[in-house]
């Protein structure tokens, strides 16, 4: 997310950091169409602590798309944008045939 930074002329670095996602979907030239981190739940409890959610930010930032946490069900899967200025409920969801616009636009009209 962000290279080592020399910090008092070069004497101390601050660490990098990076984030990996668990799957990043592509449409054919190759423009980010979905970036997922799975997740067992949307809580604190789950491992959505303030390092991750920090983590999504600044990936969304870089990228110019949010990181989408995903739920698994045995037939479905439920969806949620974290960190935005706009809450986001979770959203069933069956298949990945839905644009992060739309994702947006299904929680403006609930």
């Amino acid at each position: 997310m962000h290279p080592i930074v020399e910090l008092c002329n070069g004497v101390i670095k601050l660490r990098s950091s990076s984030y990996k996602p668990d799957i990043v979907i592509r449409d054919k030239k190759g423009k980010l169409l979905h970036v997922i981190d799975i997740k067992s739940g949307f809580n604190t409890q789950y491992n959505i602590d303030q390092a991750a959610a920090l983590r999504f930010k600044m990936f969304a930032m870089k990228y110019e798309i949010p990181v989408e946490v995903v739920v698994p069900n045995l037939k479905s899967f439920r969806v949620k944008i974290i960190g935005t200025t706009k809450k986001f409920t979770p959203v069933t969801k069956h298949n990945l045939n839905y644009t992060i616009d739309e994702l947006v636009k299904e929680e403006e009209a609930e």
